[in-house]
C-alpha cells in the first residue's frame, strides 16, 4: 500500500523491473526513468489523484521505492512556459502535504521547446526553494528528459 498517494486507481504503472518508464508523448514530451536499480517504481497521474476543480497540477509522479529512502520525481510536461509549469509543480506538492521521512522530492519539467533563462521567475525561484527544503532539485529541458537511477 502507498502511504503517499492511496488511490490505487490512480495508479498507472507498478513495477520493480521496469527498465523504462515514460508519461504519454502529449505536446510531443518525453520523461524517462531508466531503472537500472530494480527498484520499485509506482507511476501516478495526478489528474486523476485531484478533482477537476483543481486547475493548477502537474502531470505525473514517479515515486521511487529506494533501500534509503523514497523519491518523489513530480512532471510536468508542457509547452514552453517554463513559469507555468513551476506553478502547476508547487501547487502539487502543497496539495500533497509531504510528512513522510526520509524522502526527497524533485521536480521535472520536460518543455516542447528550449527555454532561455534569461531571467529566472519569481516561480521558479520559489520552486527550487521548496524542493531544496525536501531535499531534492529541479531540471528542466527539451523534449525528452531520461534519468537513471
Amino acid at each position: 500500500m502507498d502511504v503517499l498517494f492511496g488511490n490505487r486507481l490512480c495508479r498507472e504503472y507498478e513495477d520493480r523491473i521496469v527498465s523504462v518508464a515514460s508519461c504519454s508523448s502529449e505536446k510531443k514530451t518525453r520523461y524517462e526513468l531508466k531503472n537500472t536499480s530494480k527498484c520499485k517504481i509506482t507511476k501516478i497521474d495526478i489528474d486523476c489523484l485531484f478533482s477537476n476543480s483543481v486547475k493548477e497540477k502537474c502531470d505525473y509522479a514517479f515515486i521511487v521505492y529506494g533501500k534509503e529512502c523514497i523519491t518523489i520525481n513530480f512532471i510536468e510536461l508542457k509547452d514552453s512556459k517554463l513559469t507555468k509549469a513551476a506553478s502547476q509543480i508547487i501547487s502539487t506538492v502543497h496539495m500533497c502535504n509531504l510528512r513522510v521521512n526520509n524522502q526527497i522530492v524533485n521536480a521535472r519539467i520536460v518543455l516542447t521547446q528550449t527555454h532561455r533563462p534569461d531571467i529566472i521567475s519569481s516561480q521558479m525561484r520559489k520552486l527550487k526553494d521548496i524542493i531544496r527544503k525536501h531535499g531534492g532539485n529541479v531540471e528542466y529541458k527539451s523534449k525528452i528528459l531520461s534519468e537513471t537511477i
